[in-house]
C-alpha cells in the first residue's frame, strides 16, 4: 500500500479484547453503537474486516462506476481489498443513516483539485464523515461527524531511499537515520500512516506534500505543522500499534474516543435487507 501510494502520489491485533462485537455479538448492539454515534461528538468508530471476507454477493453493492473499477484491478488480491472496503463502508453507513438497503448508500469521488472521479470518497446524501485503508490482509473504514482520515499499513518489507525522501522532512529523516536499524521500519511506517490520515481527513490527499506535515512522534502523537488554514491543534490525531500492523486515525475538530467493531459478521451476510 505504502509504494502503491508512492506511484500515484496517493485487527487482529488492533481489536480490542473487550470489543462487544469481536465474538460476533447480536446485530442489536451494532444498532446502538450506530445511533450512538449519530447523537454523539468527539467520538470515531473504526470497522474493521479482512480481505478474506470478500464474496461475490457483495457486488450487487457497487454503483457502475465502481463496478468498472472493480474490474480493472489486475489482481485478485486488490479486487478483494476494494470490494471489502466499498462493501463494508456502505452496510455500516447504512446503519447510520438508517438507510436500507445498503445499495442506497452512494458515495462521490470528485476530487477537489481537478474535478475528476479519483478524490476522497464521500457520501452523496448524509452529514457523516468516513473514510476507508486497506494493507495486507486487513481492512477499516472510520466514521466520525468530523472530517475524519484513516490509514492502516502492514509492518513488513524494507523502506526504499526515495520513498523516505518524498514522505519525510529533512529533520525526520536524519532522526530516523540514527534510530537501530530494527526500529526504522516500524518508526517510518508509523510516521507514515499519520501524514496519510491527516492527508485524508483534509480531503487533500496526493496533492499534499507530506514532507510539509510534521508530527510530534510522541504518545499520543500531535500535529504541529501543515500546509494547511485548519490550526494543527485543531486536527486530532490517534496511532495504534500492533506487532504486524500501524494504523492511524485523523479527525479535523474534536475527537476523544476511538471505538473498534468488527464488521466482519456484515459482510457474511448472504440474504436479507442489507442487499435485496
Amino acid at each position: 500500500m505504502i509504494r502503491s501510494v508512492m506511484k500515484e502520489r496517493m485487527e487482529c491485533g488492533l481489536r480490542p479484547a473487550t470489543d462487544p462485537l469481536a465474538s460476533g455479538a447480536l446485530s442489536a448492539n451494532r444498532e446502538l453503537a450506530c445511533r450512538e454515534l449519530a447523537d454523539a461528538s468527539g467520538c470515531c468508530d473504526l470497522w474493521w474486516a479482512r480481505r478474506v471476507d470478500g464474496r461475490e454477493g457483495l457486488t450487487d453493492l457497487l454503483d457502475d462506476a465502481e463496478t468498472r473499477r472493480f474490474h480493472r484491478f489486475g489482481c485478485d488480491a486488490d479486487r478483494e481489498r476494494f470490494l471489502v472496503g466499498c462493501a463494508l463502508a456502505k452496510l455500516v453507513l447504512s446503519r447510520y443513516l438508517g438507510l436500507r438497503p445498503a445499495r442506497k448508500v452512494r458515495f462521490v469521488r470528485r476530487c477537489t483539485e481537478c474535478g475528476g472521479p479519483h478524490g476522497k470518497p464521500r457520501l452523496q446524501d448524509g452529514e457523516l464523515e468516513f473514510s476507508i485503508s486497506h494493507s495486507g490482509e486487513l481492512i477499516v473504514v472510520a466514521v466520525a461527524k468530523p472530517a475524519v482520515g484513516v490509514d492502516v499499513e502492514e509492518v513488513t518489507g524494507d523502506i526504499p531511499k526515495d520513498l523516505i525522501d518524498m514522505a519525510l522532512s529533512e529533520q525526520e529523516s536524519a532522526a530516523l537515520s540514527h534510530l537501530p536499524s530494527c526500529e526504522r521500519l516500524r518508526s517510518f511506517v508509523r510516521s507514515w500512516t499519520q501524514k496519510e490520515a491527516i492527508a485524508k481527513a483534509a480531503g487533500a490527499g496526493m496533492s499534499l506534500d507530506p514532507r510539509a506535515i510534521l508530527v510530534d512522534p510522541s504518545d499520543p502523537p500531535r500535529l504541529l505543522e501543515w500546509p494547511h488554514c485548519t490550526a494543527p491543534q485543531d486536527v486530532a490525531l490517534f496511532t495504534r500499534v500492533a506487532p504486524k500492523y500501524i494504523v492511524s486515525v485523523a479527525a479535523m475538530g474534536r475527537c476523544e474516543t476511538i471505538r473498534s467493531y468488527d464488521g466482519s459478521p456484515l459482510l457474511a451476510r448472504r440474504t436479507g435487507e442489507d442487499l435485496v
